[in-house]
């Protein structure tokens, strides 16, 4: 089977929030599920608040994203996380 590219955006719940901190942690999130990360990106949102990017890739058997989309949005300081996008992975 083929690998999905899967784009998570997640939601800083505050400008304290250190966004190296949840980039961390929603990796290893990630990788428990069997993902594999290869971009992030830090983007402001709104009144100093910041937003992350996430660019990962897993084997498209597991199903859907959602495990990862739950497991990071229970992140502390994590506002919200949501899939944004999946794409098949080609070659």
């Amino acid at each position: 089977m083929a690998d999905v590219i899967v784009t998570l955006r997640v939601r800083l719940e505050n400008p304290k929030i250190k966004p190296e901190i949840i980039t961390k942690l929603a990796k290893q999130a990630i990788e428990k599920l069997n993902g594999k990360v290869h971009e992030t990106k830090t983007e402001p949102l709104a009144f100093g608040i910041k937003q992350l990017v996430i660019i990962l890739t897993r084997d498209e058997s597991i199903g859907s994203a959602d495990d990862i989309e739950e497991m990071v949005g229970d992140i502390a300081g994590v506002q919200s996380a949501e899939v944004i996008g999946v794409t098949r992975a080609l070659g």
